[in-house]
This record gives C-alpha cells, structure tokens and sequence, in this order.
C-alpha cells in the first residue's frame, strides 16, 4: 500500500455546539479527537491536524493527551472550511516528503468518533480498482465528502478548482470532479457530534 496520512480537521467554528472546542470536548473518558485518533491512528502512517495554528487552552485539561506524534497545519485561509484544509495538508505533504512520493490522505473531521476500522484499506482498494485519485465515503444516508482519500497528484486541481473556479465547499469542488464512492454499510460509522445534546447521547452508548 502506499503511503497513506491521515488528516483530522479541527479548525470549524463549531457554531452549534456552542463556544466550547468541539474537538477537546470530554466523551467517556477522552477529548472527542483523541477518539477519532483511536479510530485512525493505526490506519495510516502519520497524522496531521487541520485547520489548528495552536492547540485550543481547552486541551490543558487534557494532560495525558500525547501531541508529540501530530502535526498541526493550520489553513492557508483560515475560516474557508476543510477544502481550503485538504489544499493546506497537501501543499504540507508536498513540502516535507521526497518528489514523486506515492502519497494519500485520508480525511475525517474530529467529531465522528465511530471510523470504521477497515476506513483506510476499503478506500484505497476502491482507488486502485477505480483507477481513481479520489475516493468519497457514502452510507444509506448518503455521500461523506469529509470523509475521503485524496492522492497528492490533486493539489493543481484542486489549487485551479479553488483559485479559478471559486470551489468552497466539498460539494463544488466534487461537482466537477473525477471521484469514486466507497460504500458502507453501517450509518454509524459517519455520524458527526453537531450539539452538546448529540455528544451526550453518545456518550450512553460508548
């Protein structure tokens, strides 16, 4: 397989969930990230925090929360949503590895803690089947655009899509794009904390 880095954003404002750092906020006995990153963490190689400059102070209480191993890379445009994220991580990749590495990202936002543990294997064998430098999550509910595998080789369309195009959102971008879709079965596997009343709920079922 190869190289696959994991991309966690962290960088929404959250607006829903209130004032509170959506991506520190307790569930059981963890941050709502250090969740996601059980879930990835051992899918991929390296992971990379998007859409941060800073860890938030909501992290102090957090001592045992280990950051030595992730790497935040804030957004060139801050506050223009995980597209502009996705440009930022793969203009980083670009920068700190050899040229012509063989690289993927794999991309989840921080407040869907159920990742299915096959997420990074199933999304890259889809790839190499499809012949594709993009592959798209899906459920019964629908497509994921969060959620998907993007090759390095993107970064000028995506840079064209985003500069010339005025693509901002996920759903611009991929109404003009070449993508696979990888389908899963389970409606949980996707599902993203958007209140504190979601992040409570979930919490009976862990």
């Amino acid at each position: 397989m190869s190289k696959i880095i994991g991309v966690i954003f962290a960088g929404g404002q959250s607006r829903r969930f209130g004032s509170q750092c959506k991506a520190a906020a307790k569930l059981g006995d963890r941050p709502l990230l250090q969740r996601v990153l059980d879930g990835l963490s051992d899918q991929v190689s390296d992971v990379l925090i998007s859409g941060l400059a800073d860890w938030p102070e909501e992290f102090e209480q957090w001592p045992e929360f280990d950051r030595t191993a992730l790497t935040l890379v804030p957004d060139l445009e801050p506050s223009r949503g995980p597209l502009h994220g996705v440009l930022s991580c793969l203009l980083h990749v670009r920068k700190h590895h050899p040229p012509k590495t063989d690289a993927w990202l794999m991309t989840t936002p921080c407040d869907t803690p159920l990742l299915p543990r096959n997420l990074t294997r199933s999304l890259y064998e889809r790839a190499v089947l499809a012949k594709t430098q993009l592959v798209i999550c899906a459920d019964k509910n629908g497509l994921h655009p969060a959620h998907g595998l993007w090759h390095l080789s993107l970064l000028s369309t995506l840079e064209r899509a985003i500069d010339h195009q005025g693509a901002n959102s996920f759903h611009d971008f991929l109404a003009n794009a070449e993508y696979a879709v990888a389908r899963f079965d389970s409606a949980d596997h996707f599902l993203n904390i958007n209140t504190q009343e979601q992040l409570a709920e979930l919490a009976k079922r862990i």
